[in-house]
């Protein structure tokens, strides 16, 4: 009985721990001062605290790093680039392979998504961009890069569909269409603040940010049911389109998928002080001048999810 009610006190005791520990959140007491407001770039600002706060998050101010945006996740001024690299796969010198450039580019911002359809990709309101874009000469294998510009896309929607249409209409055993090869695709829209923020970099299943994949691509072929014409697009980290069937005409498409064209970098902090860290100063250096809204960021924290923050701001002159 004894052991009953000793171990009936120990639980008591912890009941009443626990929850003394969980009214025990508070504000934190927290302040930031400067060493100096206007420092060079080529010294290091200097920050000196008081309290003891479970976290401290840090903002420089520049751009990608200003605490008054961190809610932002759009920008309607976002400008919007395309960019891709091409390449003629063959060898113009082969009498047969000699037809000149019949690939394409096209945006819509009306198109449905829906690219297995032939009808929703026939009705998609696509718009030949081919003319901004810069191709390899007709006897050239050199490859070509573009970047330029389809701000002019925008719209309520927010959204646009990139595709590459390779046609053939007179394929035969001595004019045949030439292969294609298409790499770095990229879709960047540039924020207000400078930044770049390229498109669909969600995914850590491929090597490089300029990998065609992460552009979703789909192809539609309207002319490739029979075994003598399956030509398609082969979609990989590049993608690519075979030279032209003997006797067949040939036209497919390869489709992006959607694009948020007001999509920027979110502006994010630095975690400078963990919950069982000692920090009393932190020291950063800009390295462009200007006048920057520093801002520190203390939260104290349970384990129960509860949270309360001190923001304190600072102005600093980097000369």
């Amino acid at each position: 009985m004894k052991k009953y009610r000793f171990l009936v006190h120990l639980s008591l005791i912890a009941v009443a721990f626990y929850a003394c520990k969980k009214d025990a959140l508070t504000t934190p007491d927290f302040e930031v001062s400067a060493e100096k407001t206007t420092v060079s770039t080529s010294e290091d600002a200097v920050f000196t605290f008081t309290g003891n706060p479970d976290m401290i998050t840090f903002y420089s101010g520049q751009p990608g790093k200003e605490y008054d945006k961190i809610e932002r996740i759009t920008d309607p001024n976002a400008r919007n680039q395309l960019g891709f690299t091409v390449k003629y796969n063959d060898n113009f010198t082969n009498a047969a392979i000699n037809q000149p450039r019949n690939l394409s580019v096209f945006a819509s911002n009306k198109f449905n998504g829906n690219w297995s359809d032939s009808a929703s990709v026939r009705n998609g309101e696509w718009v030949d961009i081919s003319n901004r874009a810069t191709w390899p000469a007709v006897t050239s294998t050199a490859t070509v890069t573009s970047l330029f510009d389809i701000s002019d896309f925008r719209s309520p929607r927010d959204t646009v569909f990139i595709a590459f249409r390779y046609k053939s209409t007179t394929s035969s055993a001595t004019s045949k269409a030439r292969s294609w090869q298409m790499t770095n695709f990229k879709l960047n829209n540039i924020g207000s603040n400078g930044l770049v923020y390229l498109n669909g970099i969600t995914t850590n299943n491929v090597s490089s940010a300029n990998d065609n994949r992460l552009a979703g691509f789909n192809a539609y072929s309207f002319k490739g049911e029979s075994v003598k014409d399956s030509l398609k697009w082969t979609l990989d980290a590049s993608s690519t389109f075979p030279t032209g069937a003997d006797g067949y005409s040939d036209e497919d498409w390869m489709i992006s998928r959607a694009f948020k064209l007001s999509s920027i970098i979110l502006d994010r902090g630095v975690y400078i002080k963990k919950r069982l860290d000692v920090v009393n100063n932190y020291r950063y250096r800009f390295t462009a001048p200007g006048t920057y809204k520093v801002t520190f960021v203390a939260i104290n924290s349970t384990v129960e999810g509860g949270s309360k923050s001190t923001v304190r701001d600072l102005t600093i002159k980097v000369e």
